[in-house]
């Protein structure tokens, strides 16, 4: 074996630590080995810290040094350690045997302990398993078994070309695991302290739809002609437009309204499904007594303006819509707002039922009643609330009131409109002279007068002349009363519209 003597080294006098510069000593050096140093001595390598510092048995005697050449020197004693190792090993090669010494097994079924299996016994290492016992449960060794259409108690029914493997304690506690290449499943059983328990099938990725993407005819694809199929195993499948249009979904007809993925659980007569359409519309129905409900769709936030901003009209604002929140500009012969809310009518079909809307922006509410079994409402009515009870009659309000220098007056939403005042004449004569109403009415009013005047501080009763606009006080013919001056208080009830 070759000397190592890579990069130099440093050693100091009295020291055993030897430190190496570029050399390798972890791959290059061994312990045991001869150091042959600077001062051109012999020294034994105790240790090896790292690539570049090594410790010897003794102290370096030799002057110190730094850069100096080095030589590292095998010793025998390597193979007298290799040596001693295989010695060691002798007696323990000798007691493992070979299978020459062995009993090899009679057949692929010999179930002697101690025997040397061969390749292909109890279906392991050869191309098949074995062919134990028809009755599955009847195999009590662990091993790969075939099994055939006639076989008893497997899970593929009639199925051939399946093969089990069998394992654990005996015939009382252990399991099987069943590969059925015919239905491309697995089956796996467990036996209790004797007592078998039933086959269940193991998923698998795609199977039923889990754990996969996309369509994979016959593994997520729904496996029925329609939703409402019966016997179809619980799963997350993918329902093509073939399949949706075959059933009753709610989702009118559109790019992807028709095909989607359906949740699917059913349970005897009993079950669910879920479905969300490739347009993102939701629907779910339950299933009870063997039969089906219908379908209900869900609304996401926002759909009819529920959860979200208004919304657009589907039928305008002059139509009858579904039942939401909608703002629309579009004209209508029975008025309202622009902002409203639809309560439509009707098992058969959508017929008017209920209105309320708003102006936008305004404290202005409106109520439409329906046409009986029409898509029509009827002329909308303005509520009435604290904001607009007293106001402009003309605009919706249900009182209105003013007052100018010929009085106050009172107006009624009804068309009642009442007018007060006084009327003073200050000594120049009342006879023929006018109180001009503060608002007109548009018929001539009923007036009711009382007064004082110059004759004992009291005005006698004048005849009036009721016009629309006005009264005009006459005194009467041949009247001792005088007509210097007097002070009319004046009521008009009459109507403004």
């Amino acid at each position: 074996m070759a000397w190592y003597d890579l990069g130099t080294v440093k050693v100091t006098v009295n020291s055993s630590t030897v430190t190496g510069t570029g050399t390798k000593w972890l791959a290059g050096a061994r312990q045991g080995e001869a150091f042959v140093a600077p001062d051109g001595r012999l020294y034994e390598v105790l240790n090896i810290a790292s690539d570049t510092s090594l410790t010897l048995t003794k102290p370096y005697r030799g002057a110190t040094a730094t850069g100096q050449p080095y030589a590292l020197a095998p010793m025998q004693g390597y193979v007298k350690e290799l040596a001693d190792r295989a010695a060691e090993l002798v007696p323990v090669l000798a007691e493992i045997g070979t299978a020459a010494k062995g009993t090899l097994a009679t057949s692929t079924q010999d179930p002697a302990p101690g025997r040397v299996m061969r390749t292909g016994d109890w279906g392991f290492g050869g191309s098949a398993g074995v062919d134990g016992e028809k009755t599955i449960l009847s195999n009590p060794i662990n091993g790969i078994y075939r099994s055939g259409s006639a076989d008893v108690g497997k899970p593929d029914g009639t199925s051939s070309g399946s093969s089990y493997l069998k394992f654990g304690w005996g015939g009382t506690y252990y399991g099987l695991l069943y590969a059925s290449p015919v239905r491309d499943a697995f089956y796996m059983r467990t036996i209790n302290n004797a007592n078998a328990n039933a086959w269940k099938e193991l998923m698998t990725v795609g199977r039923s739809g889990l754990g996969t993407y996309g369509a994979m005819a016959g593994i997520d694809v729904f496996p029925g002609s329609d939703l409402a199929a019966l016997n179809i195993g619980a799963g997350m499948y993918y329902y093509t437009g073939t399949i949706g249009e075959g059933s009753d979904i709610p989702f009118p007809a559109g790019t992807g309204n028709k095909e989607g993925v359906v949740l699917h659980r059913q349970s005897g007569s009993a079950g669910a499904q879920l479905i969300v359409s490739n347009s993102g519309r939701l629907a779910w129905r339950g299933r009870r007594s063997g039969t089906y409900g219908a379908f209900k769709e869900g609304l996401a936030a926002g759909d009819y303006g529920l959860g979200g901003a208004q919304a657009n009209p589907p039928n305008t604002r002059a139509g009858v819509n579904p039942s939401g929140w909608y703002y629309g500009t579009g004209a209508t012969t029975w008025g309202g707002g622009q902002f409203f809310l639809d309560f439509p009518y009707g098992t058969t079909a959508m017929n008017a039922g209920f209105r309320i809307s708003t102006d936008p922006y305004s404290d202005r509410f409106y109520m439409n009643g329906a046409v009986s079994g029409k898509k029509e409402y009827r002329p909308a009515c303005q509520l009435v609330h604290d904001k607009n009870i007293v106001g402009d009659v003309s605009a919706g309000s249900v009182i209105q009131t003013g007052s100018n220098s010929s009085g106050a007056w009172t107006r009624f939403a009804d068309g009642t409109q009442i007018c007060y005042g006084e009327q003073y004449f200050p000594g120049n004569g009342w006879n023929r002279k006018p109180w001009h109403y503060p608002v007109g009415f548009v018929s001539k009013p009923m007036v009711t007068v009382a007064g004082e005047g110059d004759n004992g501080g009291f005005a006698a009763a004048p005849i009036l002349e009721v016009q629309n606009s006005g009264v005009i006080f006459h005194k009467v013919t041949d009247s001792p009363e005088n007509d210097n001056w007097a002070r009319f208080h004046c009521i008009a009830v009459g109507k403004w519209k």
